[in-house]
């Protein structure tokens, strides 16, 4: 099985064909390291645009604060993303900014921790994780901030949570178990199922809304890509290697899947098939 081709830098958001919007750090990031909560440096996280390739990359960010958790609009007109300002580590904010970084706007404030904005597929609505260091749950807003309802209302960590293309289902991480696993509820909060049976988090929905990617977590502590169908069978292992591989997200198309990969402080970007192959279209 193929650990992909390295493209970039740590943390990736597929946009169309040709846009890439990266989270780059100088400390560890990632799916793994929000659950983690580690502690990072002020100004560490900021936010890149490049094309699929690797090339053209640009900085986004112009402030001081950290930005992270990046997520585009489905008409790419906007990107939504978490911040804070300084060490104030478990309250950041959503914001919205466009694409050239101008127009920054702030949509939620609140004293909890804010974070992994997701949209719905008409870009009308904004998932996200709100909560404190082991009790989050996933709230739903609409684009412009207004109308924040808590959708999981759960005393367990709820977090990563993933709008599913045909705007049907959300997945998302949570420990209720007392692992890590992936659930999937209806977008109003209910039907909420459990997908997965050994440790699993960062859910990704293929195009077509059949599948899930996602980080396993093995026996040995090392995370890797698996995939599954939307309704929790037939989980496969894509990669297989000593590093760490994690935050899945799928190309427009589904044929290939970006993630992070590496060891601790030297994640990058990589590109696979959709089954575990080499990318294509990769420098």
């Amino acid at each position: 099985m193929a650990s992909g081709t390295t493209i970039g830098a740590v943390g990736v958001r597929l946009a169309g064909a040709a846009a890439v919007l990266l989270c780059v750090s100088s400390a560890a990031a990632g799916d793994t390291a929000r659950v983690k909560r580690f502690r990072v440096p002020a100004d560490a996280y900021k936010l890149f645009v490049m094309n699929a390739d690797g090339s053209g990359q640009k900085r986004l960010s112009g402030t001081a604060a950290n930005d992270y958790d990046p997520a585009w609009s489905p008409d790419g007109t906007k990107i939504a993303f978490s911040a804070f300002s300084g060490r104030s580590y478990y309250r950041g904010q959503i914001f919205v900014v466009n694409p050239d970084g101008s127009g920054r706007k702030q949509l939620t404030n609140n004293p909890k921790d804010n974070f992994n904005p997701t949209w719905s597929p008409d870009g009308t609505k904004i998932a996200f994780t709100r909560g404190a260091y082991r009790h989050a749950d996933i709230f739903v807003m609409n684009a412009d901030g207004s109308g924040q309802v808590n959708l999981t209302n759960h005393p367990a960590d709820d977090l990563f949570p993933a709008w599913s293309p045909d705007g049907t289902k959300i997945a998302f991480t949570t420990d209720r178990s007392t692992i890590y696993q992936i659930f999937s509820m209806n977008t109003d909060g209910s039907g909420q199922t459990n997908l997965t049976d050994d440790p699993a988090l960062g859910p990704a929905w293929s195009p077509d809304s059949r599948r899930i990617a996602y980080a396993g977590l093995g026996r040995g502590g090392n995370a890797d890509i698996f995939v599954m169908n939307a309704d929790g069978s037939g989980q496969t292992k894509l990669t297989n290697s000593k590093a760490d591989e994690f935050e899945p997200a799928w190309s427009p198309d589904g044929a290939n899947i970006a993630f992070s990969g590496g060891t601790y402080l030297r994640y990058r970007l990589m590109v696979m098939s959709q089954n575990g192959g080499r990318g294509r279209g990769t420098a």
